[in-house]
């Protein structure tokens, strides 16, 4: 049986209970990773705590955070703070420019779009580099103000990514338990965008499951970088 991750989930960081909440839905809807958004101003044992919660249900919990600028210098000064910080580091972007930048700069691990932000048409960018995944969350799409012409806009995204050969990856973008979705339901929705069956798969299993093995390697010991690790002699 594959492995299923939704690598955005963005539980309310005071509320532990909330967490509680959102880990055990998690577990019981069949997720074996997780990406956790959590706030840079968190104590560092609080971050522990919340991914704690997913931990303790058997699920892999990574810590995730969204940087979200509008100025390029401000982006490309916070990637190295948080880079050795956070097993995922994701980019919104929220204007040409900073999507040019996310594309390219291979600290990256995954961009994302809001689905209502006038104006910003990211399927320009899909074919600047291939490896990058791009990121739709369902939360933002489903409950977008223009729910139609949302829906036929993100379509559009799907169709041109998949021209572009992008890699396509879903999460929930859920903040609450109300708002998760289980990964049938995920692969299903992608499916209607227009994937075929196998890749609305690869979007909720392969791809997001290919990024945490690369993220859960660079936490062992023997880690270097990229492709190169500490041998024992």
């Amino acid at each position: 049986m594959k492995c299923m991750a939704d690598l955005h989930l963005k539980p309310a960081n005071q509320n532990p209970d909330a967490t509680a909440k959102m880990a055990n839905l998690a577990a019981e809807m069949g997720f074996s990773c997780v990406g956790v958004t959590l706030d840079a101003r968190m104590p560092e044992d609080k971050k522990r705590q919340v991914l704690s919660e997913f931990s303790e249900q058997g699920i892999n919990a990574l810590s995730r955070i969204d940087l979200a600028f509008e100025n390029r210098q401000a982006l490309l000064r916070a990637i190295p703070k948080v880079r050795s910080n956070y097993d995922l580091v994701a980019v919104n972007c929220l204007n040409g420019q900073i999507g040019s930048l996310a594309f390219r700069d291979k600290r990256i691990d995954m961009v994302y779009f809001d689905a209502d932000r006038p104006g910003m048409h990211p399927s320009s960018l899909f074919g600047m580099r291939a490896d990058i995944p791009v990121e739709f969350n369902f939360s933002n799409i489903l409950n977008s103000r223009q729910q139609r012409l949302t829906l036929a806009r993100v379509r559009a995204q799907f169709a041109k990514a998949k021209r572009s050969r992008a890699q396509i990856l879903v999460s929930s973008g859920a903040s609450s338990f109300l708002t998760m979705i289980g990964p049938r339901e995920m692969m299903a929705y992608t499916n209607i965008m227009g994937l075929s069956p196998s890749e609305a798969s690869a979007a909720v299993s392969d791809i997001p499951m290919r990024i945490v093995r690369n993220r859960l390697n660079r936490r062992s010991p023997d880690y270097v970088t990229e492709g190169v690790r500490v041998l024992e002699a």
